[in-house]
């Protein structure tokens, strides 16, 4: 279980629990009495915490909490089994991962066919685990003020997800948006709306999915929904995304066990910008979808 930084609530007792509770009373795993931003703070509803610096940053700390490991192996299937992911694949283009992490995605996007990648990130010390893991795996990583920019490529920059202005074909939220204070959530998917091309595709990997499995777990902190990771519903991403003029192309509700990566549960949605005055597009029936790729 997830707690927020500064919460009072009683971590489970296993070993996640145990350093989560480190980082609740304060402390970094190494024992030093050096205090960890609260995510509940007014720098978070703004997108901008400390907080994530902190939990790449803090020797023996929680980023690994964090920290998937690899790419996303629902995006992978989808980039690479799925008719609409291979045709997005096909295409390529500019593609954006905000909170990059260690750039798995940023790698897995560049080697599917994409021209451009940006991984955006708001810890220095995550960029930097990101760069050198990019090029450890042989890929070429830009530097941001480079003057002549080779395709395909990498860039992985440090900022603020709500001051981005570039636009893409693409953008990739793996389990980015669960890490957002709720009251940024509204200006998540104006952010969206702004640096996604019309025509252009945003894929979310919504976790944790606040369903029968996890309420129980979260129905006693709903304000805090454990976070972060800040528990969403599918409804309510939709909700956002529509508001904003994004129709829904695919669905994968839930992600299947052979392609989950987290304890939680989740859903990976793919949806597409269209002009505001109607879809005029291609939309793939989500239940059919949900239903024949989960075999797959």
């Amino acid at each position: 279980m997830y707690l927020r930084a500064d919460s009072r609530l009683e971590p489970t007792s296993n070993k996640r629990g145990s350093v989560l509770k480190r980082a609740a009373s304060g402390l970094v795993e190494d024992g030093s009495d050096k205090k960890f931003v609260s995510h509940d703070d007014v720098s978070s509803r703004l997108g901008k915490s400390q907080f994530w610096e902190q939990m790449w940053s803090s020797k023996g700390g929680i980023s690994k909490e964090f920290d998937s490991g690899s790419s996303c192996k629902v995006l992978a299937h989808f980039l690479k089994e799925v008719d609409i992911g291979k045709e997005i694949a096909a295409v390529g283009g500019s593609a954006c991962v905000p909170g990059c992490g260690r750039g798995y995605d940023v790698e897995l996007l560049q080697s599917s066919g994409f021209d451009h990648v940006l991984g955006l990130e708001l810890a220095p010390t995550a960029a930097k685990a990101a760069k050198t893991y990019l090029k450890d795996q042989g890929v070429e990583v830009l530097a941001s003020d480079a003057a002549v920019r080779p395709s395909p490529a990498s860039e992985i920059r440090v900022g603020n997800f709500f001051d981005l202005k570039e636009k893409f074909d693409v953008v990739v939220d793996s389990a980015f948006l669960c890490g957002l204070h709720p009251q940024t959530r509204v200006a998540y998917a104006k952010r969206l709306k702004k640096i996604t091309k019309t025509g252009g595709y945003v894929a979310i990997e919504v976790f944790p999915v606040n369903n029968s499995l996890t309420s129980s777990i979260l129905q006693f902190a709903r304000y805090y929904v454990g976070g972060p990771p800040y528990s969403l519903t599918v409804p309510q991403v939709k909700d956002l995304m529509a508001a904003q003029h994004f129709h829904l192309a695919f669905a994968l509700d839930p992600v299947p066990p052979a392609l989950a990566q987290r304890r939680l549960g989740s859903a990976f949605l793919l949806f597409k910008k269209e002009h505001a005055t109607g879809p005029g597009a291609r939309t793939i029936s989500t239940e059919s979808n949900a239903s024949s790729t989960a075999a797959e």
